[in-house]
């Protein structure tokens, strides 16, 4: 085994910094669908993020990615629906390791939905968490930059434990050995805090502009003042809306796994 050290080169999003922005309709329907008309199935950690860490500099830093748009792209025309530019509430944040069913309404055709599918996954999760590599203490995540691309909004975190590294290197292992594929398992530790409900108004040259001198600059300051934000439980989650905007409860979570503390 290769020892996984913790990322320290840049990490490059395939979505760079864009000046065309794209519309994701399935922002529409957190606010349309019955919780349960989604089914998406994500290992993810850092959620729901520790509020008295996180809420302060969190809205700092919104502060600062809404000076990047026009008023009315954040303005939402009924109360029922999201603005264009469509900001994540603090407690959706997450950090994914693995996605194994994306977000999908069930009666789309596209669903992997399945009891049989989610056992063998859970059964995956827990065979990767025994082997030696597994991070036996809690993730240290420092937010490293962030970026607007065409689809979303990110903070892009460095792992100064090297345990997510680990995990995901971990659940490819066994992956392979059982010869059944993962979804999607990033290349970046991320936490999506933007999409787009509908194309803004706004110029995006210049909200991109406005991103590159306002924000950017400023991100490692405002996060890192409370920062390692410690990161000690992962856990299987049913993704029954999407986006992560689900309770933190036994109905969504499949499988909790503690790491150290």
């Amino acid at each position: 085994h290769t020892k996984m050290e913790p990322q320290r080169h840049q990490q490059r999003p395939r979505d760079g910094p864009a000046t065309v922005f794209e519309e994701d309709s399935k922002v529409n329907d957190i606010f349309l669908c019955q919780d349960g008309e989604y089914y998406g199935l994500v290992l993810v950690a850092a959620w729901p993020p520790k509020a008295d860490v996180m809420e302060g500099p969190y809205q700092e830093f919104l502060e600062r990615v809404k000076g990047c748009f026009d008023g009315p792209d954040l303005q939402s025309d009924t109360i029922s629906m999201p603005p264009a530019v469509y900001l994540y509430p603090t407690k959706h944040l997450h950090v994914t390791i693995a996605t194994f069913a994306p977000p999908e309404k069930k009666n789309s055709g596209t669903t992997t939905y399945s009891d049989d599918f989610q056992a063998l996954q859970i059964s995956l999760i827990q065979e990767a968490s025994k082997l030696p590599d597994w991070p036996k203490r809690p993730m240290e995540l420092v937010v490293d930059s962030t970026q607007l691309g065409s689809k979303a909004g990110i903070l892009l975190w460095r792992d100064e434990s090297g345990g997510i590294a680990k995990m995901r290197q971990c659940l490819q292992q066994v992956a392979e050995k059982r010869k059944e594929k993962i979804h999607a398992i990033p290349g970046i530790i991320h936490s999506t805090f933007l999409r787009f409900a509908h194309v803004p108004k706004s110029n995006g040259v210049v909200v991109q502009e406005r991103y590159q001198k306002n924000v950017v600059p400023y991100v490692q300051t405002i996060f890192n003042k409370a920062s390692p934000f410690q990161a000690n439980t992962v856990k299987l989650v049913c993704e029954s809306t999407p986006y992560m905007h689900i309770p933190d409860d036994e109905k969504h979570v499949i499988l909790s796994l503690s790491l150290g503390d």
